[in-house]
């Protein structure tokens, strides 16, 4: 290879940037005199694109730079920040008057073409996989090690084990080009456990409410159902606890100053938590704006909070719109047709210790349901469930007409009852709103089946219940998937024996909405039992 005569070689290695001039003399190149980039090469990129290199650099044929050029150093810099590369070297090979030819050697940073975990068990290692999410062909960079160990370390802090180490090989894959495998070695360590949770700065709260105010961090011997050990995000859960409790007893600014936590030996650490209490404060005047619809001594009962109750925000919103029962004031407005009504509280004035609250309401217009539909229902037929809905269209809309179809709902069995949702499609400018309720189907039918030997025989029962059954698909052959279902129909089969002296079987039909208007039930059953002395007729005994 033709030697550079005069050269620029700046080389990266970890994250320190380094420049060297190399002069030989035969190029000439002036410091100062401008030179034109008449071409641009890229060296040992295997799986980069030339043009994506040159093109981060910002440097183009064409262009005029100098030796030295702070263009150069900043094109080293972009490149760098890539962390694709573990060098960086930018060169003069060629020179014809005043036009200079460059190239850039890169040496890429290896990928990973697997890993592996020791040293925690097999349930450890499966959550550490899921929490790494490494896949083979990453880049085996700093940030990739310091974000692999983090993030281990990070699992083991939330289990207790604040003493957990991680210790990262990489080891040369001799069947890859340029690829490694990384390796996880960690020690769990004991686990810490908490000795001490201490509080400065409470004066009006004592140290037993606060510490029952933390549902998830005990201290050591305190926690009868709770192990003791700090789990950054429980702890983080009861600070804020920790503020509510405050909130909730009237003190509106208390707020947490500090947290510290400092090692008593490598097993016990104990906690001091800081706290400004504040001023403890109070309901004042209490006044509604903007209700035309329904008077103010009824929203006031509603409300339930008067002038001198303990100031509490939480319990304020929970009365405004976020009762659980749905015995709010939003929720008279919900439950009559006004979709679009907003009821807001605000702090109108702060006096001493009284705050004065207004609640502001715009009532807007009341909606009319335009459709209802139903999504998820795989196997229950759609009759079955509209049976249950107590939203029609047509009807107003209605907050507890929805959360009754939903209880309802849930009560068939037919469904997982945490999936079961409802998602209301507004339309403003037409005053309606379209209803799609949601939910997820799951298994009903249940197998009975008990058994054992006593006395010289058989002692045994056999029981199948078949939930949301559909007897007019019993001749279909292809609603046999095992059984025809989708009615909401119940049919139940059981056996029993004892061997010769009792024998009992029996089978029940029932069908909720007989004749498909109103739920009135119909039950039929059919039975037979055999009772005998235990002797065969053949015995001529």
């Amino acid at each position: 290879m033709k030697n550079t005569l005069w050269a620029l070689i700046l080389t990266l290695v970890s994250f320190t940037t380094t420049a060297q001039v190399v002069q030989n003399g035969d190029f000439g190149l002036i410091p100062g005199i401008d030179y034109e980039v008449a071409g641009i090469t890229v060296s040992g990129a295997q799986d980069l694109d030339p043009n994506v290199v040159i093109m981060l650099t910002n440097i183009r044929v064409g262009d005029n730079i100098q030796f030295p050029d702070p263009k150069i150093s900043d094109a080293i810099r972009t490149l760098w920040r890539q962390q694709l590369f573990e060098n960086i070297t930018f060169s003069v090979v060629n020179k014809s008057g005043k036009k200079v030819y460059l190239d850039i050697r890169l040496k890429e940073l290896p990928k990973m073409s697997k890993y592996f975990i020791t040293g925690v068990k097999k349930t450890w290692k499966d959550d550490i996989r899921e929490e790494l999410d490494l896949r083979a062909g990453k880049v085996v960079n700093e940030n990739l090690v310091v974000m692999s160990r983090n993030k281990i370390q990070s699992y083991f802090r939330e289990k207790g084990y604040l003493n957990a180490s991680v210790d990262i090989t990489q080891e040369r894959d001799t069947t890859f080009n340029n690829a490694v495998i990384l390796g996880f070695k960690v020690k769990s360590g004991e686990r810490v456990k908490i000795g001490e949770i201490s509080f400065v700065g409470n004066e009006a709260v004592a140290d037993k409410v606060l510490l029952k105010a933390m549902k998830n961090t005990k201290m050591k011997g305190k926690a009868i159902f709770k192990v003791s050990k700090l789990r950054k995000t429980e702890y983080r859960e009861d600070l804020r606890a920790l503020v509510a409790k405050y909130n909730g007893m009237g003190y509106r600014d208390a707020r947490i100053i500090r947290d510290t936590n400092y090692r008593v030996d490598d097993e016990l650490i104990n906690i001091e938590i800081s706290v400004e209490e504040g001023r403890k404060y109070y309901f004042g005047d209490i006044s509604f704006v903007g209700n035309t619809k329904y008077d103010t001594p009824l929203l006031r009962s509603i409300l339930k909070i008067n002038r001198g109750d303990i100031y509490d925000s939480q319990h304020l919103n929970e009365r405004v719109s976020f009762d659980a029962n749905g015995n709010d004031v939003a929720s008279i407005y919900l439950n009559n047709g006004y979709l679009f009504s907003q009821v807001v509280p605000i702090e109108k004035n702060v006096q001493n210790d009284t705050i004065d609250v207004e609640i502001r309401i715009q009532e807007g217009r009341q909606a009319t349901i335009r459709k209802v539909s139903i999504t998820g229902n795989e196997r229950t037929n759609d009759h079955v469930i509209y049976r249950e809905v107590r939203t029609r269209p047509g009807d107003l809309f209605s907050k507890a007409m929805i959360q009754r179809t939903i209880r309802e709902l849930s009560q068939l069995g037919y469904f997982d009852q945490t999936q079961i949702g409802v998602n209301p499609v507004p339309d403003p400018q037409t005053g309606t709103v379209d209803l799609e309720y949601t939910v997820v189907e799951k298994s009903t039918s249940q197998l009975e089946l008990q058994g054992g030997w006593g006395a010289n025989r058989v002692v045994g029962t056999l029981g199948l219940n078949f939930n949301n059954f559909s007897a007019k698909n019993v001749g279909n052959k292809r609603a046999w998937q095992p059984l025809p279902t989708g009615d909401g129909q119940t049919i139940s089969i059981r056996a029993q024996s004892n061997g010769l002296y009792f024998q009992s079987y029996n089978a029940s039909f029932t069908e909720p909405w007989l004749g498909g208007k109103k739920p009135n039930s119909f039950t039929g059953t059919i039975y037979h039992n055999v009772q005998s002395n235990g002797v065969q007729a053949s015995d001529p005994n």
